[in-house]
């Protein structure tokens, strides 16, 4: 049997066994439970629907093994070996390409090979259910790839058509084939212009053909499953979905120079690990062998490196956190291919400069037990098979709320591991939980909610979820997660309930004494950032709780824990430096508050927070630097905008202090606050007129605001009707008796009077 053959075998069985060793054995953090859901119900993902994978999982969903979970997870690892045996075929296909022809160039192509399935990235993805659409991606590469050498030798027509259609195809997978398309048809286009032309319609039709698969979409959105992201059952959604309108688009915000160039270097640090430092010689020697045999090669493989190397990090336009550079780096992976194709050429230029025939075969046998270095570095990281925290964190979840409760929640880790548990192992039927974008469960806001601005769709969202709460609050108990927007709405409302709130009365229970805490202090499996956010989830709650029930030496405690497991995580020291503030400690709440920060440099909300010190201090000047940075980062904080415009009132700067808070009540329209602060700003500016609606609007959102009538005292005043401000002033003494200033305005006036 020819022995490309037997290591294709070899390596798939390998890559397959080791996968599946390491893989998760239940539900995992981030998308992992929304895409088991999906699969599971035949249903429809985060935009773009993700239709291909999907019906593979829901395939994969009825292999007799363990949970539904661990099913989906191994189709990730059985993508993962599959685009790893032909990734070997394709080395073997250029190799032959260029007329190579040694017999132990199936030896560099196994160690290649070996080397990419057990780097970092490529193996990651491979032990999870979501990064299973990444080897997906790299399947549809690499057989477009093949296809590709195969019309540019022998002007193949079928394989031309065939890459058309496969081309198609990949489109159903994931939008980044768009550039491996594009890259490839140029090529085809340069080196094949009569065939490429000659079968023009042809392509568009087999192209057209493959894309044709996303009609699963609306076919399954009118099924109604379980999931059913974006519901693309008409025209319009069915074009938010594929074109993902509901992220807007890609990479927006600042960008410079100085920040790509950044971000380009965490692109190298990352790709430095992934086979080893000890490694990259050989993708520099690659390079250089590929350039000198084939420049037409080199160029088609250096431009996909580039493609998903610069291109993408500019197009991402990732921030410098943990977070996003995880959430990035799977676009590199075909970059990481490419590497490992350049290692293949790397070998065989080493095995060239060795004279002796003898000591060629013992080099490329040598070589192959290349593969134990990222093996060795990468497994600890990559081993899943331990881990059971999101799963657990999900069964805790669902314990918490008592019968029929409603529940609120937000972010993807709560609420992709609530879709697995609830959709697909059908727990806890009694519970309502509502999410903040309404894809994954009901859509209570509104079909066309995720096409208004996010002003308007906070507005609405506030709207619609405080109106649940009125509707329910006599008969259904209700609970919200920290993370959710109920938290913001219900500041200080809620009381603990172990790792979320509930409105009212909570049971006296030990909630944390009921949850599976197991492999919590096990640091060994704390690996990426959601994992540790989870971690600090649970810390960070039992601090919570144990100050508020007066032990500060163990709430401390608590939140050192949580620190160590989210040292890079944002909302874990700033949530510590609200405490610490609220405690008085202000210069500890600054700290942490700068150490948030440092972990999220484009956290208005840190920013923020370093004003309200600064500001307690007096230290106004640097206040104002950190409120005006915090409404940089997020124009719409309305936080940041009163605290500014009213700091700019009383500092006698009413014009800009006019400026800031008419945009905060636009912003925010319910906050009498906002209106009272606008009102006082043009009392400043002598527009009376208009302070006076200003203050109005506040009595009608809080008719007992005692200091509203006051203002108005003024403005009336100053509009020379004593009698009105007499008026106002009688009002504001009404609602609270001992309001000096109210009374001494009333006092003067009177003597006014008299005169």
């Amino acid at each position: 049997m020819n022995l490309s053959r037997i290591f294709t075998g070899v390596i798939f069985v390998v890559v397959l066994l080791a996968l599946m060793a390491t893989t998760c054995p239940v539900v995992y953090v981030g998308d992992t439970g929304e895409v088991v859901a999906a699969s599971y119900s035949l249903g429809i993902a985060h935009p773009p629907g993700y239709p291909i994978y999907t019906t593979l999982g829901h395939i994969f969903s009825y292999l007799p093994l363990s949970n539904i979970a661990f099913r989906v997870n191994l189709l990730a690892a059985f993508l993962a070996a599959l685009a790893a045996a032909l990734f070997y075929r394709l080395l073997i296909k250029v190799a032959d390409s260029l007329k190579l022809g040694s017999e132990l160039t199936p030896f560099y192509a196994l160690t290649s090979t070996l080397l990419l399935a057990f780097s970092l990235t490529f193996w990651a993805q491979g032990v999870m259910a979501k990064g299973g659409i990444y080897h997906l991606n790299l399947v549809f590469i690499f057989l477009i790839i093949t296809l590709l050498l195969r019309v540019l030798q022998r002007s193949d027509k079928s394989a031309l058509l065939w890459l058309s259609f496969w081309s198609g195809l990949s489109l159903a997978n994931h939008h980044t084939m768009l550039a491996v398309i594009g890259l490839t048809f140029f090529f085809v286009f340069i080196y094949q212009r009569k065939l490429f032309y000659k079968n023009f319609f042809s392509i568009i039709l087999l192209i057209a053909a493959g894309l044709a698969y996303y009609i699963y979409l609306p076919i399954r959105a009118h099924a109604n499953p379980a999931m059913n992201w974006g519901n693309p059952g008409n025209l319009q959604s069915f074009l938010d979905v594929v074109t993902r309108n509901q992220y807007g688009r890609i990479g927006k915000g600042d960008r410079g120079v100085l920040l790509y160039l950044a971000q380009l270097w965490e692109f190298v640090k990352s790709f430095a690990v992934q086979f080893t430092v000890i490694i990259l010689p050989l993708v520099f020697l690659g390079v250089y062998s590929l350039y000198r045999k084939s420049k037409r090669i080199f160029s088609y493989f250096g431009l996909l490196f580039l493609i998903f190397s610069a291109y993408m990090v500019y197009t991402t336009n990732p921030k410098l956190t943990t977070n996003d550079l995880e959430v990035v780096e799977v676009f590199f992976i075909p970059a990481y291919a490419s590497a490992a194709l350049f290692i293949f050429f790397g070998l065989g230029y080493i095995g060239e400069l060795i004279k002796k025939e003898n000591l060629k075969r013992i080099f490329a046998a040598a070589s192959v037990l290349l593969f134990v270095l990222p093996f060795l570095a990468n497994f600890h990281y990559n081993d899943r098979s331990p881990n059971y925290l999101a799963a657990n964190y999900g069964l805790n979840m669902l314990k918490t709320p008592e019968k029929d409760s409603i529940l609120f929640a937000s972010q993807d880790n709560e609420v992709f591991i609530l879709a697995y548990y609830k959709k697909v192992e059908k727990l806890r039927p009694d519970i309502t939980v509502y999410e903040d974008l309404g894809c994954v469960f009901d859509n209570i806001y509104g079909e066309d909610s995720m096409r208004v601005g996010m002003l308007d769709h906070e507005r609405k969202k506030k709207t619609v979820q405080m109106k649940v709460i009125e509707n329910n609050a006599d008969n259904r108990p209700i609970y919200y997660l920290r993370t959710s927007s109920m938290a913001k709405w219900m500041l200080g409302k809620g009381k603990q309930a172990g790792i979320m709130f509930k409105l009212g009365v909570p049971s006296k229970k030990d909630y944390f004494a009921s949850y599976n805490l197991s492999g919590l202090d096990d640091k060994t499996i704390w690996k990426e950032y959601m994992l540790r956010d989870t971690v600090a989830q649970y810390y960070f709650s039992r601090g919570e709780l144990a100050i508020t029930g007066g032990d500060k030496k163990t709430g401390f405690e608590y939140f050192d824990k949580a620190r160590e497991a989210g040292e890079d995580i944002s909302w874990v020291n700033n949530n510590i430096g609200i405490f610490l503030d609220n405690m008085g400690m202000t210069d500890a709440a600054l700290e942490n508050y700068q150490k948030a920060l440092a972990a999220n440099p484009k956290s208005a909300v840190a920013r923020y927070n370093i004003g309200l010190i600064y500001k307690k201090k007096n230290m106004l000047a640097e206040a104002e630097v950190e409120y005006k940075e915090a409404i940089r980062l997020s124009p719409d904080y309305y936080d940041a905008l009163n605290n500014l415009g009213s700091m700019f009132v009383n500092n006698g700067r009413p014009e800009e202090a006019e400026k800031y808070l008419s945009r905060a009540v636009f912003v925010n329209p319910e906050s009498a606050d906002g209106f009272f602060n606008l009102g006082v700003a043009k009392n400043e500016l002598k527009k009376y007129d208009e302070a006076i609606k200003s203050f109005e609007q506040a009595l009608k959102i809080n008719p007992y605001f005692a200091e509203a009538y006051n203002g108005m005292a003024f403005s009336y005043f100053y509009k020379e009707d004593s009698e009105k401000a007499r008026e106002m002033c009688v009002l504001a003494l009404k609602i609270n008796p001992n309001f000096k200033e109210a009374a001494e305005n009333l006092q003067r006036l009177k003597q006014l009077g008299r005169r």
